[in-house]
């Protein structure tokens, strides 16, 4: 490619006589001069005489070569006489101005509007252009600031994320009618007294069925019949209570690796974060993660994000904690882990 060549000063152009020294320093130096010879000739007495002979020279001298602030004398001095003769001040006038609305003139078109009224903007020609437009293809160059930002909304949207909640399945029972026939015998006092003793024996279970039935809570979809809940109704609560208690904790602990790809490692203590992979190293996407006490009681429910990831913002207390993975088509051993007050490294958390 050819190269411009370097910009020169053509209109101030300086015709140089000898090296560095232009025609105008001569001009100056010669004008001292001139003076000098001037004032030689004159019959002052010879001590004014030289020192106005020297100051005209070096006047000469200093216009021609001295410079003031990168600027010649010369100058200086002309910005002087014209700052002194200049007016210093002014007058303001206020002159009605007609707006252009009311000119009634007509406005010039500019080129680039003429340009603009002959595009052709046809169908075809669109069409043409939709087709270059497609062709082209700008990638954009994804920053990592901006990839790992995204990845942590990511985490905090997947937070937020419903826990798939099992259903219970039950089946609906069958009442079959009693049809033996009842047969009434005449009242008599005998008769009568147990049936008054029967009444008030039956009112008495009546009101502790239902103090029952009032402490009792129901689970969805369960079946409510009056005659099941007074047999149902206190083994239920026992076998809660049963369950609490035969809890077994697991005793395999779980696995953690610094190398799991995280944007930011945990800096809090006792804040889990994690990824949960299969045995052929895949990511598990959209895996229910459950945080269990020792009785078994879930304290924290997550979900893991695309990249199988998953984070807890708060921190736990201090103690043992139980956690365990669930996913279709997977199956995952609840494993132990035991909080001390100190940062926890990523979990790693494998499929069996």
């Amino acid at each position: 490619m050819r190269e411009h060549p370097i910009p020169t000063d053509v209109v101030g152009y300086k015709f140089h006589i000898v090296g560095n020294m232009t025609l105008k320093q001569f001009a100056f130096i010669a004008v001292g001069v001139i003076i000098g010879v001037i004032i030689y000739s004159t019959n002052l007495i010879g001590i004014i005489k030289w020192t106005l002979i020297i100051l005209s020279a070096g006047f000469g001298v200093m216009v021609a070569f001295v410079p003031i602030e990168e600027r010649p004398l010369d100058h200086w001095i002309s910005v002087f006489f014209k700052r002194i003769y200049s007016p210093t001040k002014f007058y303001w006038k206020k002159e009605t101005s007609i707006p252009f609305a009311f000119t009634h003139k007509k406005r010039q078109e500019t080129k680039e509007e003429e340009e603009a009224v002959n595009i052709d903007l046809s169908p075809a020609r669109r069409q043409r252009i939709k087709e270059y437009l497609s062709s082209v293809n700008n990638p954009k160059k994804i920053n990592q600031m901006d990839s790992a930002e995204q990845i942590r909304m990511q985490e905090i949207l997947s937070m937020y994320e419903e826990v798939e909640v099992d259903k219970v399945k039950s089946t609906p029972q069958k009442v079959k009618p009693n049809l033996t026939p009842k047969v009434r015998n005449l009242a008599k006092k005998e008769n009568l007294k147990k049936s008054n003793r029967e009444n008030i024996v039956f009112q008495q279970q009546q009101q502790q069925t239902l103090k029952v039935k009032n402490k009792r809570k129901l689970t969805p979809e369960q079946p409510i019949n009056n005659k099941e809940s007074l047999n149902i109704a206190t083994p239920a609560v026992a076998v809660e209570k049963s369950n609490q208690q035969s809890y077994v904790v697991p005793d395999k602990k779980v696995d953690t690796s610094n190398s799991l790809p995280f944007p930011k490692q945990p800096d809090k203590p006792n804040v889990l974060v994690g990824m949960v992979l299969t045995t052929n190293n895949k990511l598990v996407d959209q895996a229910t993660i459950q945080i269990k006490n020792t009785q078994g009681k879930v304290i924290h429910a997550l979900k893991t994000n695309l990249l199988g990831q998953f984070s807890i913002s708060t921190a736990l207390p201090n103690g043992s904690y139980i956690v365990s993975v669930q996913k279709q088509n997977l199956s995952f051993e609840e494993k132990t882990i035991s909080l001390s007050g100190k940062i926890v490294e990523p979990l790693e958390l494998r499929s069996t």
